[in-house]
């Protein structure tokens, strides 16, 4: 049906249908693109999120507690209302016809996901923390 509606509306060229993709794909694909879409209804944290974020995609995602957690509205991608097109569409439009706002927040979420999700240093900090609750208990 998607395929379909791309050849009705004249933009089979420009939609790739890639289906299921592979975690070592991903970030190749991304670096090619500009804009990272995702409506889920339900999710926790997105590693595919801070995957886009780190390649330096503008996130526009769905108003979820897992993305709440990491994007502000217009500030550094977008929320958008669970099963909403109209609102996706408006956003998309928006973000094209505000490049300098968009080129601004993927220099940040690149910056924030540089700083807060690197796996090596937080497993750092978690280990750490963890020594300390079992030092704390055996003094206590």
């Amino acid at each position: 049906k998607l395929k379909a509606l791309a050849i009705e509306l004249g933009i089979e060229n420009k939609v790739h249908f890639t289906g299921r993709i592979l975690n070592t794909d991903l970030p190749k694909l991304l670096q090619q693109s500009n804009i990272y879409i995702s409506m889920p209804i339900t999710e926790g944290v997105s590693a595919s999120l801070f995957e886009a974020m780190a390649t330096n995609c503008y996130p526009i995602v769905s108003d979820i507690a897992g993305n709440q957690s990491w994007i502000e509205h217009k500030k550094n991608g977008q929320l958008i209302p669970i099963d909403d097109y109209i609102k996706l569409g408006e956003a998309l439009i928006w973000s094209f016809k505000n490049t300098d706002h968009r080129k601004k927040a993927v220099i940040q979420n690149r910056k924030f996901v540089e700083k807060n999700v690197d796996y090596s240093i937080n497993m750092k900090i978690i280990s750490n923390k963890y020594h300390q609750l079992i030092e704390s208990s055996k003094a206590g």
